[in-house]
Parts: structure tokens; sequence; C-alpha cells
């Protein structure tokens, strides 16, 4: 079977087996700390990992072992950036948000948010860079999971291939195994 993404440009999120009505996403309120330029969060990367923060806003990167992971959804500009919205008169008006994935998604999924340098199997577990990662672009990337790292998902058996646009692209299915100690970049 071909892979054919549902969105095109660098940063991307899909969901290539399994039901879309059924993916569980999540309006979450982002951080203060994240600055929001022409209406995108910086440091939010569409198919990067997410967490929530001690007061429940969201961060890129995982905060604690212990977090449950969140992927970044794409939003519909030019540069796959997420939507950040300000909907006059929601609950959430004048705060910044973002749509995320769950973890909980019976399925196949693929980012292009990964670390290219690393050597993926199928079966092998996956983890992400923490939020205070010491290079902040690489809050939230994908990486192989090492003893104790918490695991937001498996290599499937596509493991990494190149998208139809010519972007590197890792397959695995979801999955949230709390750890004990976070991963370093």
């Amino acid at each position: 079977m071909t892979y054919l993404q549902s969105s095109m440009g660098q940063y991307k999120l899909d969901l290539v087996k399994g039901n879309r009505n059924d993916v569980v996403d999540y309006v979450g309120i982002i951080d203060s700390s994240i600055t929001i330029a022409n209406g995108v969060a910086q440091g939010f990367v569409t198919g990067a990992v997410a967490s929530l923060s001690g007061s429940n806003t969201i961060l890129p990167g995982l905060v604690a072992a212990s977090s449950m992971p969140f992927w970044i959804w794409a939003g519909f500009d030019p540069n796959s950036s997420p939507d950040v919205e300000r909907d006059p008169g929601m609950p959430y008006s004048g705060q910044a948000r973002v749509t995320l994935w769950t973890w909980k998604i019976a399925g196949e999924m693929s980012s292009t948010f990964f670390d290219t340098t690393q050597t993926y199997t199928p079966g092998e577990a996956l983890t992400a860079n923490r939020n205070a990662a010491t290079t902040p672009a690489k809050q939230g990337l994908i990486i192989p999971a090492s003893t104790n790292n918490p695991v937001i998902g498996y290599v499937s058996p596509r493991g990494v291939q190149t998208s139809a646009d010519g972007w590197l692209t890792i397959f695995f299915y979801p999955a949230w195994v709390p750890g004990t100690v976070l991963a370093n970049e």
C-alpha cells in the first residue's frame, strides 16, 4: 500500500491507518511563557510531542517523565504551523489555544518531527525530548527511548519512509508508558 499523506510540507502529523473520527483531540491553552507571533505559537511544531504543565497549560516537549503525550496538530497556514485560536465568546476567550491529538488512538500515525540521524526498527519504543531541552527547537522531537524513558509510541512495520513530497517520515503506533527519566537531547 502506498502512503499518501493528508498534508504537505516539512512539518506534518497524519493518521495513516485508522478512523479519523476516532481521533481523540484536545484543545489546550498554550502556556503563557510561549511567545505568539503572527498567530503562531513559537516552539510548537506540527508532529511534535507536547504535554501539560503543572498549571494544566500546554508546553512543547515532555514536562515530566510521567507526562501524558499529546501530538501537535497542523493548522491550515502555508507553513503547516499549529492554529492559535482566540475566538470571542468562547470559554477560552483571550487565551491562545492549540488543537492536539491524544495518545489514545487505535491506529497508525506518522510524523516528520523526529531525529533523522537515528536508526529505527519496527517495534522499537519511542520517547520525546523534554520541554527544557538545551536546544529549544528540539523540544518534543521524537527519538528512540532508552531504559526508563517514558514511551510515547512504538515504531510500526513501515519504519521510516520518504513521503510523496520528499520529507522523511516516521510511522508509529501511539502509546503511553510513564517513565522515571526524561530523555536528554
